[in-house]
C-alpha cells in the first residue's frame, strides 16, 4: 500500500495531557494512603493501650476507621490516575472501528 504525502498518523492519535497532573495526583493518592496508614496504626496502638498523645480525644474505632476510609481513597484515586494515564488509542470515527 502506497502512502500519501499528506497522511500524518501523528493526527489521529489525541494529544496527551501533561504528565505533571498524573504525577502531581499519584503524589497525593501516595500520600492519603501512607497517612491513612498511619492513622489505622495509630488507632491500633491506642486499642492495645499504648494511647498517643496525639489523637487522645478520639476513640480508637473512629480512628481506626478513618484510616482505612483514606487508604480506600488514596487507592482509588491511584487506580483512576492509572487508568487515564492508558487510556490513549485511536480518535477514529464509531463506523470504522467495526
Amino acid at each position: 500500500m502506497k502512502l500519501t504525502g499528506g497522511f500524518n498518523a501523528n493526527r489521529l492519535r489525541s494529544r496527551p495531557p501533561g504528565r505533571w497532573r498524573r504525577r502531581f495526583c499519584a503524589l497525593l493518592c501516595v500520600l492519603l494512603i501512607c497517612l491513612g496508614i498511619l492513622l489505622l496504626l495509630s488507632g491500633i496502638a491506642m486499642a492495645l493501650g499504648e494511647s498517643t498523645q496525639l489523637l487522645a480525644g478520639l476513640g480508637p474505632l473512629a480512628v481506626i476507621s478513618g484510616g482505612i476510609l483514606l487508604i480506600i481513597l488514596g487507592i482509588a484515586g491511584w487506580r483512576r490516575c492509572r487508568r487515564q494515564r492508558q487510556s490513549g488509542g485511536l480518535e477514529m470515527a464509531p463506523g470504522l472501528l467495526k
